[in-house]
């Protein structure tokens, strides 16, 4: 599958409670650039964004919870969202990968 943003992509992060990807984007010459946009998983459709830094998004990190997301962008602020919400079925198999967080 290939998805075309139309922004520059700054970073990723998957949240394996509700299956939605998150990224982080840039220069763009359309008017949502320093965005942070939401995609459900399989069919990759946008279903929000988040104007959250006044200049593009550098990096995108995922708390262990998996419930928060803290964006660090060229206007030189960090800025903590909760993007992602509780998990809906507390009661799934817990695997190796559940770890790995960052892409």
């Amino acid at each position: 599958m290939m998805l075309f943003s139309r922004h520059q992509v700054c970073g990723l992060e998957w949240n394996r409670h509700h299956k939605e990807l998150l990224s982080g984007h840039g220069f763009s010459t359309s008017a949502h650039h320093n965005q942070l946009c939401m995609w459900t998983h399989p069919s990759m459709t946008k279903v929000g964004g988040l104007d959250c830094h006044a200049s593009r998004v550098l990096h995108l990190c995922q708390s262990p919870d998996g419930l928060t997301v803290v964006s660090v962008g060229a206007d030189k602020t960090l800025r903590f969202s909760d993007v992602f919400g509780p998990p809906v079925n507390n009661t799934s198999e817990i695997s190796n990968l559940d770890n790995l967080l960052s892409l």
